[in-house]
């Protein structure tokens, strides 16, 4: 349940970004150049908050870390057991597993339209399914290509889930810096 209240959130940003991209496709412009370059800002607003959110999870989830590190040492003192919060440890693979959970869906969806659709020439319900599942990124192929692989469409996920977690990691990064820092000046005062 933990994974998935936080993978929640991965969702409501893709689902603003989707909803951007679907209204961005129904421009009827002379030129294509303002909803390229709206389609184009669309997905980079989607980055950076993709990034902003999982920076800030890993920061929380490395501080979770340490307080938890900080119970382990007392338990191991007083013999008292404690809850300890293990779910939301850091940990690298969490990172990437959360905004995968999220893209689960899309995902799942991709792979029915290249089955059905693609493949056996199925009906078109998938192929809707598919095309609102990858709106948010589909303007800029509309716009520059004028038209959208299937392959390209997979960019999204792999999009997430590497920007989510490379951003979880940098979070977390930061937080063991400044723990090290915070250490290393201790060590200088105590002469340790």
């Amino acid at each position: 349940m933990y994974y998935i209240k936080k993978c929640a959130m991965y969702l409501v940003i893709l689902l603003f970004t989707i909803m951007t991209g679907y209204t961005l496709m129904d421009m009827e412009e002379s030129s294509k150049t303002f909803p390229l370059i709206m389609s184009f800002l669309n997905f980079f607003v989607y980055i950076v908050m993709l990034l902003s959110i999982s920076y800030k999870e890993g920061q929380d989830a490395y501080k979770v870390l340490i307080a938890n590190d900080a119970e382990r040492r007392q338990i191991a003192i007083t013999g008292e057991d404690k809850p300890l919060r293990l779910k939301e440890e850091f940990a690298v693979w969490k990172g990437f597993f959360i905004p995968a959970l999220s893209c689960l869906i899309q995902i799942v969806l991709i792979l029915l339209h290249v089955i059905v659709y693609e493949i056996s020439g199925g009906t078109a319900v998938f192929g809707e399914l598919f095309f609102y599942t990858v709106l948010s990124i589909y303007p800029i192929f509309h716009y520059t290509i004028g038209k959208v692989s299937l392959y390209l469409c997979l960019i999204l996920p792999l999009v997430t889930i590497l920007g989510a977690g490379f951003g979880y990691y940098l979070g977390g990064k930061k937080i063991k810096l400044q723990q090290d820092h915070i250490k290393e000046i201790h060590d200088q005062i105590y002469n340790k």
